[in-house]
């Protein structure tokens, strides 16, 4: 029975943080018409909503869609925070910002503000080499507690995993539908995730099978 989640796993990179080259730079675009409400409900006004640099790295916002857009740190309901302010950018403008300091950092744009997205800086360290990534290594990134609140069980003991591009931020076992979920920070298209079952590790089902 547990095989069968195994071979249900379902990874989509693109909906999680991306890095840029090296972990130094990324790109993000607006979304065709997110100048009109909707792309909020599937949290992709901007692409990706979510990319990760290493501390020192950059990011640059390009306008492909046909509005104009501002990317601006903060939030609508508290308003800017003065991290940074593209101020408006044209169609087939772009803006540059490079965050030095650590940290979560959201942001919106001025003039649709339910376009929102984030950008975490993390210590160069904190990326290291994704191909020596153990189980002890998966188990220090950790993950937030309201995983089980949302039917998700956490499985990160019970195999080790890799993956060619990226680095693994959990895994879990979706309840609702017995798949095998894996959060990727860093991940492209081309990756490929490697699972190797620790069978002497593994909690047997009540009639002994695995």
């Amino acid at each position: 029975m547990l095989l069968s989640i195994f071979s249900l796993i379902a990874v989509a990179p693109s909906a999680f943080a991306e890095h840029g080259e090296g972990g130094m730079s990324a790109t993000v675009t607006n979304s065709p018409g997110s100048a009109t409400p909707g792309c909020e409900n599937t949290d992709n006004c901007f692409i990706p909503s979510t990319v990760v640099i290493t501390a020192g790295g950059t990011v640059t916002w390009e306008n492909t869609d046909n509005a104009a857009h501002t990317t601006t740190s903060g939030s609508p309901s508290d308003g800017p925070d003065d991290v940074w302010d593209s101020s408006l950018m044209m169609v087939n403008g772009s803006y540059s910002v490079t965050l030095d300091d650590e940290g979560t950092y959201p942001y919106f744009c001025m003039v649709h503000p339910w376009m929102q997205g984030t950008v975490i800086v993390e210590a160069e360290a904190a990326h290291g080499d994704v191909e020596e990534m153990g189980h002890s290594d998966v188990e220090e990134m950790g993950h937030g507690d309201d995983h089980t609140a949302k039917g998700i069980e956490d499985l990160s003991d019970q195999f080790i995993a890799s993956v060619t591009s990226g680095v693994i931020h959990h895994i879990g076992a979706n309840s609702d539908d017995d798949t095998l979920l894996v959060h990727l920070f860093g991940a492209d298209d081309d990756g490929e995730l490697k699972i190797t079952l620790n069978k002497d590790i593994i909690t047997p089902f009540d009639d002994g099978s695995y």
